[in-house]
């Protein structure tokens, strides 16, 4: 019979061991120490105390994971999660693996938070996916696959980034074995049906074939594939549909001729069965694999009769709602091919004009854009019919305005996302027609409730596909006509002239206009656009981002808009965009960026929109000179990028002019003036006087700084030299803003004493000097600059004024000077600077 000492003691041991698995650590300790000194040779005293010690040399990590596994403590679960959650926490390698491993111990349940604590395993530390890949290699699949299987969604995604690292496994062959098990086993898991098990499989098998089709497409049988085509049922939830579209575009892009006979295969049998459940599984399947293989998917569509037998049984057939729904949205996703659009204007539009006045409501707006789909299209066709042929088909269906107007309503249905969804899809269509531009750009309601609406989808990422929509209708409405040269406009008249018998209206219609578009670009920006893109641009997809870019940059055209769109923020949100140290964004959508924030930036002050802490000036200037021509590729081997339009070099030239204009402590002149002196020799040399002009003013105002004179005035400098010879020739060319320009220079250069140097150095300078105060010269501003240029020259200090002064006297600028003094048919100001250097050159004799 035990004494009373070890009774006392086993009585310490339970509460010992309690408190332990608590995690009262030193409470525990302290009380098994109490029962050891009680009774030190009881034998269950011992094994705790010898259990202890081995204890403490398990990392906190995997003791919590031991808890939790084998004592079903979600207490202590829930800290190995918040563990794992912690910043720079860091796992041994074996601890990894040990915790790997008592996570896969067999227990009589689950706790959920066990998935959450093997996934975060796996995402922190590499030797966690090694450690499961050797057990992959070693153990059963089919064993593993059904515990990660137990565990959770996390888990199970964890495993497929296992069987994708490709670094972590002992050889290909290997992983390539466990993944083709893995990947049987999920089609096996297709056959159980369940929903919630349904869509992790198709996730996995999604996820699997986008890496490896070629290695596993082979491996799908027909029963897996017409379960995946199944799964896109329009009734299914979205995620399943989306997994299911991607498993059938790597299906089909790698089975090929196969894959598309087992699709031909499924649609057929399901049409030919009939009933309101088949049809609406083709149907589905169908739609959403006509965005993936549009040619295959028409070439079904139009093949033996079926568009034409499907519009004589739509009454019969889709008498049903969700049928009529089915083949609303196969008619939506085939207008992508012209023939498809055809064919259902032709044998199934009396159904839809049907539809969209007497079907199911959430069927009226889809049924109402396939109609602006294959009307939008119809268009040229109709241009070249007689009025009376116009009349009468209108009369046989809804206009395009009475869509437009359905739309609008639908529009502002709150309760309903997706009926939404489709009228922005309707308007995206139908706001490509001249007409329905000029109305919706001039509904200031519409415009705000769209953009309120498109705000709150900006939130959300499910609603991505509004959002894209309401960009694209912001695109339709506010993009101007590219400009066309003279030769270009020739080219055109030809093809209207040979495609058409009666010769066609050239002229756009008035709705395309320049005065019209800033029209309506000056509605979109009072509707709220600019905040909306604000705020959007950090969650939208970069096809999304780049409609922005590109709205942001019609909307910038007109001069007036640009300082309001400053105040909005969208001066920052470019420079956000330009200056990220990665982007997603294609080089067209970032030469929009650049040209939209030129735009901006010639209009605005630039003192006001700048502060050298948080928002230097510095930041917009390499956007701004990637949009003038490079003379090289940046590597020999290297393709250079095609050159920007003419307009954008043009015009980041002005903003850079303007910037330059910032006083000395916050200018960014000396950087435009290092990233810009290889650039700058071409620009001068262009055929475009435009560009000239804007490239001498530039020159201008970076004299104002002692790097700008450098690029100019550098004697040890060929560079510098070729740029000056350059300017001095300009000073004398035809175009008359040119000139002006080339003379603006050469004044702000010899501000300088080491500019009048440089000036004096190139030979026939002083000539030309005085040939831009001549009398032949009829203007008031290339006069002034002259004869400021001159009296600059010959006001100069020391050796280099006396050098001036001297050839100045030699080449006769003193009676050129005198001659203007007295002129009658020159300004006050450069009669005052004549006088100012004739009194110079009279008072050094």
């Amino acid at each position: 019979m035990a004494g009373t000492g070890d009774t006392r003691a086993e009585a310490l041991l339970d509460q010992a061991l309690e408190l332990l698995r608590q995690g009262k650590l030193e409470e525990g300790h302290r009380k098994l120490r109490e029962a050891a000194s009680l009774s030190p040779d009881n034998e269950k005293v011992k094994d705790a105390l010898t259990n202890l010690k081995e204890d403490q040399g398990i990392h906190p990590l995997a003791r919590l994971c031991r808890r939790l596994v084998q004592d079903g403590d979600e207490a202590a679960g829930d800290e190995a999660s918040q563990h794992l959650r912690s910043s720079g926490v860091s796992i041994p390698s074996s601890t990894a693996a040990e915790c790997v491993d008592i996570l896969f111990q067999p227990s009589e349940k689950i706790l959920p938070i066990t998935d959450e604590i093997l996934a975060g395993l796996v995402r922190l530390s590499r030797d966690a996916r090694a450690h499961l890949a050797s057990r992959l290699e070693e153990s059963t699949t089919n064993e593993l696959f059904e515990t990660v299987w137990m565990i959770g969604d996390r888990s199970f995604d964890s495993l497929i980034i296992i069987l994708l690292d490709k670094a972590i496994w002992t050889s290909s062959a290997i992983r390539e074995n466990c993944e083709t098990d893995i990947f049987l086993l999920l089609t096996a898991k297709l056959m159980e049906a369940a929903q919630d098990g349904l869509g992790r499989a198709l996730r996995g098998i999604a996820r699997l074939m986008a890496s490896d089709s070629e290695l596993l497409h082979a491996q799908m049988d027909v029963e897996g594939f017409e379960i995946i085509l199944t799964s896109l049922d329009m009734r299914s939830p979205s995620e399943v549909r989306s997994q299911a579209t991607l498993a059938t575009a790597k299906y089909l892009e790698a089975s090929k001729e196969k894959g598309q006979k087992h699709l031909q295969d499924f649609m057929s049998s399901k049409v030919a069965k009939g009933t309101p459940n088949d049809l609406v599984l083709a149907f589905s399947a169908a739609a959403a694999v006509f965005p993936i293989v549009p040619s295959i998917a028409a070439s079904m569509f139009l093949s033996n009769g079926f568009v034409e037998d499907l519009g004589k049984s739509l009454g019969k057939r889709a008498a049903k709602p969700e049928v009529a729904k089915a083949v609303l949205e196969l008619f939506s996703a085939a207008c992508i091919d012209r023939a498809c659009r055809e064919a259902i204007s032709k044998y199934c539009a009396d159904w839809l004009q049907w539809q969209v006045k007497k079907g199911r409501e959430d069927n009226q707006g889809t049924a109402a854009v396939v109609l602006a789909k294959i009307q939008g299209t119809q268009d040229e066709e109709k241009a070249k019919k007689d009025d009376s042929q116009r009349v009468q088909e209108e009369r046989d269906g809804p206009t395009s305005t009475e869509l437009v107007d359905r739309f609008k309503s639908m529009l502002i249905q709150k309760n309903s996302r997706v009926t939404q969804q489709t009228a922005i899809e309707g308007l995206a269509y139908t706001s490509l027609q001249p007409s329905i531009k000029a109305a919706l750009g001039t509904d200031k309601v519409f415009l705000r409730q769209m953009i309120d609406l498109l705000k709150s989808c900006s939130i959300t990422p499910s609603s991505n596909p509004t959002l894209f929509g309401g960009l694209t209708v912001l695109l339709n409405l506010t993009a101007y006509l590219p400009p066309m040269s003279e030769e270009q406009k020739k080219m055109a008249q030809l093809k209207a002239y040979a495609a058409t018998k009666k010769p066609r209206k050239l002229e756009p219609d008035e709705a395309e206009k320049d005065p019209a578009v800033t029209l309506r670009c000056h509605a979109v920006l009072d509707a709220g656009a600019v905040p909306l893109f604000v705020s959007a641009m950090s969650t939208v997809t970069p096809t999304a981002q780049s409609l922005i870019l590109r709205i942001l940059l019609d909307l910038a055209k007109e001069q007036k808009h640009r300082g309001v769109m400053a105040q909005q923020g969208a001066l920052k949100l470019l420079l956000h965009v330009l200056n990220k140290k990665s982007s997603t964004l294609d080089q067209g959508s970032l030469q929009a960026a650049a040209h939209a924030l030129a735009r901006i930036l010639i209009s605005v002050n630039p003192e006001l929109v700048f502060n050298p802490s948080s928002l230097p000036s510095s930041l917009a200037v390499r956007p701004l000179i990637s949009l003038l021509p490079s003379s090289s590729p940046e590597t020999p081997t290297s393709t250079p990028p095609p050159p920007p339009p003419t307009l954008a070099t043009f015009e980041s030239l002005l903003a850079l002019t303007n910037l330059s204009s910032l006083p000395p402590s916050t200018t960014p002149a000396p950087l435009i003036t290092t990233l810009t002196t290889l650039l700058i020799p071409d620009l001068p040399l262009s055929s475009n006087p435009h560009l000239q002009r804007a490239t001498l003013e530039l020159l201008t105002n970076l004299c104002l700084h002692p790097s700008g004179i450098a690029l100019l005035a550098d004697p040890s400098s060929p560079t510098s030299k070729r740029i000056l010879h350059i300017v001095v020739a300009l000073a004398d060319a035809e175009e008359v803003s040119v000139r002006r320009a080339a003379a603006g220079a050469l004044a702000m250069l010899t501000e300088w004493d080491v500019g009048v140097e440089a000036v004096l150095n190139r030979e026939g300078s002083v000539k030309i000097l005085m040939g831009l105060c001549g009398a032949d010269e009829a203007d008031d501003g290339v006069l002034h600059r002259g004869v400021v240029a001159l009296g600059n020259v010959v006001g100069a200090e020391g050796e280099v004024g006396k050098r001036g002064r001297e050839m100045v006297r030699d080449g006769g600028g003193v009676e050129v000077l005198r001659s203007l003094e007295k002129s009658s048919g020159v300004g006050k100001e450069v009669k005052s600077a004549a006088r100012g250097a004739v009194g110079v050159m009279e008072e050094d004799g």
